[in-house]
């Protein structure tokens, strides 16, 4: 925010608008915006409107009344997220189908809320494709972007005072 115009490098350009995927977590969390399936990204226009961030009256009175959540709900969208997060990781380093729906009755932290993932042959499944079949291409947008909100996430339950320095080891 502080460069001149035009003279933003271009990784910092391209990180600063992952940084939308985890705004998109806060937005949700504030009641203002509901997130996209796990597959998709954030239309920022969109998020831009729902947070007031084009128009300063809407965006003065969200800050003068947010409203957040409960925490029973961040806590599962928290792990929702890891978890969505976590499979896309492992996906990348042991590039084979699981049985995720399994794994999530008994995985080592206990067990965790399948419904809201899209699931097929029993794995987590990316644009209408189980993970071993997705578009390459896609899977990695997917892991970016789960990455960004999981960030969010774990900043929103306060595993961190400073948002960029907020761990989403997996």
């Amino acid at each position: 925010l502080q460069l001149p115009v035009g003279t933003i490098e271009q990784q910092d350009f391209i990180n600063a608008m992952w940084r939308v995927e985890g705004l998109a977590v806060l937005a949700w969390a504030l009641g203002r915006y509901e997130l996209p399936p796990d597959d998709e990204l954030v239309v920022p226009v969109d998020l831009y409107h729902a947070m007031g961030i084009l128009d300063a009256e809407s965006g003065h009175q969200l800050l003068s009344t947010p409203v957040v959540r409960p925490d029973s709900e961040l806590e599962s969208m928290q792990t929702h997220l890891f978890m969505l997060h976590w499979r896309l990781r492992n996906y990348s380093l042991r590039p084979s189908p699981m049985d995720f729906v399994d794994f999530s009755k008994s995985c080592w932290f206990g067990s965790f809320d399948i419904s809201g993932f899209q699931i097929m042959n029993g794995d987590l499944a990316i644009g209408g494709k189980p993970i071993d079949n997705a578009d390459e291409e896609l899977r990695g947008i997917v892991h970016s972007l789960a990455m960004e909100r999981h960030l969010a996430a774990n900043w929103l339950r306060g595993e961190s005072s400073i948002y960029s320095e907020t761990d989403t080891s997996t």
